[in-house]
């Protein structure tokens, strides 16, 4: 069950660029990029987006909020399918 559907290019920076390439509407209002330390808090899981638990970080789509550890700054005017963005 693929809500969201990526091409990924990791690079050995610590860097990796996503682009959206399909996204379910109907069920979906955004998606969310960014990076977990399952090894900090174990209690991150799928049930939400990255940056808002404790040992994450990421962007989303829907509003183009920075979510670092639950606490959010704008950080562009969001994405949709089509883009790229890339975290490191």
């Amino acid at each position: 069950d693929l809500r969201a559907v990526f091409n990924h290019q990791w690079t050995n920076e610590g860097y990796f660029e996503v682009t959206l390439v399909a996204l379910d509407k109907k069920r979906d209002t955004a998606v969310s990029v960014g990076l977990v330390d399952v090894l900090r808090d174990k209690s991150n899981d799928e049930t939400g987006q990255v940056g808002w638990a404790k040992g994450s970080w990421g962007v989303h789509s829907d509003d183009g909020s920075w979510f670092s550890e639950g606490k959010d700054k704008k950080c562009c005017k969001g994405f949709d399918v089509g883009a790229t963005v890339g975290v490191g």
